[in-house]
């Protein structure tokens, strides 16, 4: 809600039917430093005081938040230096790429688009493949784990 005075200054004065009189204020007239004192100056004038502090019930859920985002960057970068995954899930595309057979691609997709006759033939393709690749899921699984136990750096002294 406008003041008497803040309104007046808005919407100026009526000098005909499509006339107003009113002040023109240009803030881009001020320079830099002189605009911020402007601000600040009727910042201050208006009984503002300083940043705004949350309650402590938000201070303590948002410092939880950032503690366990904290925690897991540090975790994170701790097992990059100790364990090579890119190496280790080269190491398991390499072994497994040729487990699943290529020759039936055409009948997966012709079988997905049977199903699904809206739907694109890459997405057949990888709707199929996903199925298939599911399949080794526990074998993959038990690579890794292999991998990891003999492919572990000692940790840094």
């Amino acid at each position: 809600m406008l003041s008497e005075a803040a309104r007046a200054a808005f919407e100026g004065q009526r000098q005909g039917p499509h006339q107003w009189i009113c002040q023109r204020v240009e803030l881009n007239a001020f320079s830099a430093p002189d605009l911020v004192a402007y601000i600040e100056g009727k910042l201050q004038q208006a009984g503002v005081r300083g940043k705004v502090i949350p309650p402590d019930a938000h201070l303590v859920a948002k410092a939880k938040t950032v503690v366990e985002d904290q925690l897991s960057t540090l975790a994170r970068r701790a097992l990059e230096e100790l364990i090579d995954a890119d190496v280790i899930r080269n190491e398991i595309v390499c072994r497994f790429q040729d487990t699943i057979v290529l020759d039936a691609t055409r009948s997966w997709i012709e079988t997905d688009l049977a199903a699904h006759p809206t739907g694109a033939w890459d997405s057949a393709l990888r709707a199929a493949i996903t199925r298939e690749a599911h399949t080794l899921y526990d074998e993959i699984t038990e690579a890794v784990k292999t991998a990891l136990r003999t492919s572990r750096t000692p940790p840094p002294a």
